[in-house]
């Protein structure tokens, strides 16, 4: 009797799919009724991180006041040429210190040199004057 081979679960799904699938789902509804999806949502968000905009928030002493955020115009930049059917140019970011991998050959270095140290006699200053005498 033959047995089945076995079965591979399905691949997962691409991001991009999976990230217009989930961009379609509703996410609030406005005052009429309306349907607001995960994407229009992001998109409002979007647009008003790139032009600014005001929040009321109340202070340590409980009165009200308006807090204005102001425009990020690398949002409002890449909005636009996404507009214009542009691709965005991709940032390039400056390094911060040392590689991963430089601080983990330093370290692996440091180990070693201390369990080399730890390991290996060093003679005693005055035996070895004693000795050449």
């Amino acid at each position: 009797m033959a047995s089945k081979p076995p079965t591979r679960p399905p691949p997962p799904p691409k991001s991009a799919e999976s990230l217009r699938t989930i961009g379609n789902e509703a996410h609030t509804t406005d005052d009429q009724g309306r349907v607001i999806t995960k994407k229009e949502a992001l998109d409002r968000a979007l647009w008003a991180e790139a032009l600014g905009w005001t929040e009321e928030i109340r202070d340590a002493n409980g009165s009200r006041r308006q807090l204005a955020h102001p425009p990020n115009i690398k949002i409002a930049m890449d909005l636009k040429q996404l507009l214009d059917g542009k691709a965005a140019v991709a940032t390039e970011v400056a390094p911060q210190g040392p590689s991963v991998a430089a601080r983990v050959r330093a370290l692996a270095v440091e180990r070693l040199n201390a369990l080399a140290n730890k390991h290996t006699e060093k003679p005693d200053a005055e035996r070895y004057l004693a000795e050449q005498s």
